[in-house]
C-alpha cells in the first residue's frame, strides 16, 4: 500500500511499446513489503542494505532533484540495542569509507 503523496509524485510514462513504466520513488517500502510477504520463509533477524537511484516527479525546488540516491540499512526481527548499534555502525562506515 503506497501513500497518496508517493503515488502523486511517481514518475510514470508509457514506453514505445505502450507499456506503463514507473520509476521507483523509494526503496524502504519495497523491502518491508518483501519481508512481510516472506516472513515464514526467511530467517530472522533479517538484515539488508540497498542503494540506488530513486525518482520523484515533483515541482523542482531549491536543493531537491527529481533523481536522487537512496541508501538504506534495515535490521528486522531483532529488538536488541545491539541491532541498532550494528545499523548505525554500518551506516557510519559506509559514509566514511
Amino acid at each position: 500500500m503506497e501513500s497518496d503523496v508517493v503515488s502523486k509524485e511517481m514518475y510514470e510514462f508509457y514506453d514505445k511499446g505502450g507499456d506503463l513504466m514507473t520509476l521507483r520513488p523509494e526503496n524502504t517500502t519495497s523491502v518491508c513489503r518483501m519481508v512481510c510477504s516472506s516472513i515464514q520463509k526467511i530467517d530472522l533477524p533479517f538484515r539488508v542494505y540497498y542503494e540506488g537511484p530513486m525518482f520523484r516527479y515533483e515541482r523542482p525546488q531549491k536543493g531537491r532533484q527529481r533523481q536522487f540516491l537512496q541508501v538504506g540499512v534495515e535490521s528486522i526481527g531483532d529488538s536488541s540495542p545491539y541491532a541498532d548499534i550494528e545499523v548505525i555502525s554500518s551506516a557510519y562506515r559506509f559514509i566514511n569509507e
